[in-house]
Parts: C-alpha cells; sequence; structure tokens
C-alpha cells in the first residue's frame, strides 16, 4: 500500500514538473512574441503610395506610432519606405533599418534608444527625431551631408560636441 502511495506522489511531482514546464514555455514564447512584430503590424501602418526611384509604385510611409513594439525586427522587406515613424514604443534597437535604404525622415522619438545610430542609415537621410529617449552622446555626424533636422530634445546627453561636422544640420 505505501508502494501505491509514493508512486502516486511521483505521479503528482511528474505532473508538477510537466505542468513548470508547461509554464516555462509559455513564459518564453510570450516575452519571444513581443520582440517578433507580426507582418500584419507592419502592413496596417502602411500609408502613402508612390512611385519608387525605378517607377513602380510602392508604399512610401510607415506608421507604427503608440504599437507597444519592443523590436523592428522584419521590417528590412518594406525597403522602399522614406518616411517611418516609430515613435512612443519600446524599441532600443534601430539595426533593421539598415536595409531601408531610401530612408528620408525617421521618427523614433519616445523610446529606448541608448545610441543614435546603431544602423547604417542611408547617406541621404535628412530629418531624424531622437527626442525622448536614453541618448548620453551624440555620433559624429560628418557622413550625414544631407542631414538638416536633428532632435534631441529630453535625452540624456551631457555635452554637446561633433555638430560642426555637417554644415547643413540645423541646432
Amino acid at each position: 500500500m505505501s508502494y501505491v502511495r509514493l508512486l502516486s506522489a511521483e505521479s503528482r511531482l511528474s505532473e508538477f514538473d510537466e505542468d513548470n514546464a508547461k509554464e516555462m514555455e509559455r513564459k518564453k514564447l510570450s516575452t519571444l512574441s513581443k520582440s517578433i512584430v507580426e507582418p500584419n503590424v507592419f502592413k496596417k501602418g502602411l500609408e502613402k503610395i508612390g512611385k519608387s526611384w525605378n517607377g513602380l509604385y510602392v508604399y512610401l510611409k510607415m506608421n507604427l506610432d503608440s504599437k507597444h513594439l519592443r523590436s523592428i525586427r522584419g521590417i528590412e522587406a518594406f525597403n522602399q519606405i522614406v518616411d517611418l515613424d516609430i515613435s512612443n514604443n519600446e524599441i532600443n534597437s534601430l539595426k533593421p533599418l539598415s536595409n531601408l535604404k531610401h530612408l528620408f525622415k525617421l521618427d523614433a522619438s519616445h523610446n529606448l534608444l541608448t545610441t543614435m545610430f546603431d544602423f547604417e542609415p542611408p547617406a541621404n537621410i535628412m530629418y531624424v527625431n531622437y527626442s525622448n529617449n536614453q541618448l548620453t552622446k551624440i555620433d559624429n555626424l560628418k557622413s550625414h551631408k544631407y542631414l538638416h533636422t536633428l532632435i534631441l530634445d529630453n535625452n540624456l546627453i551631457s555635452k554637446i560636441e561633433n555638430f560642426n561636422s555637417n554644415p547643413s544640420l540645423k541646432v
């Protein structure tokens, strides 16, 4: 009879371990799903159709303002975007933007960014809003000769330098 009780206790322990494993897996998937953006989020943010450099009609603007995004991984597929609003999210990296070679305007305000250009921005980017992030320094802006507006309000920048490297930039 004690053997049956022992088996029963092992069985409950096994069920407990299985429940714990399922709960841990659910938490992992929940965390992962928050870092991977559903393609529909990007598609719903598409606005303004126009002609691309090669004459095709494409979406030129994407608005992802206040979508509770932690990541923009997957945005690389929308490489014709020229105007991107990813403000009011929880994004901490812009690396996926490296493929957006036609980007002229970027609003990345109200996020968790600590680095200005942690991606390879296009040479012709003209407007960038990094306000209300966690930036601590200003990167060298010499290679961004077309950048004329850079908004850095409400960051953690303590020393202002590197602005002289870009004569077209409005401070």
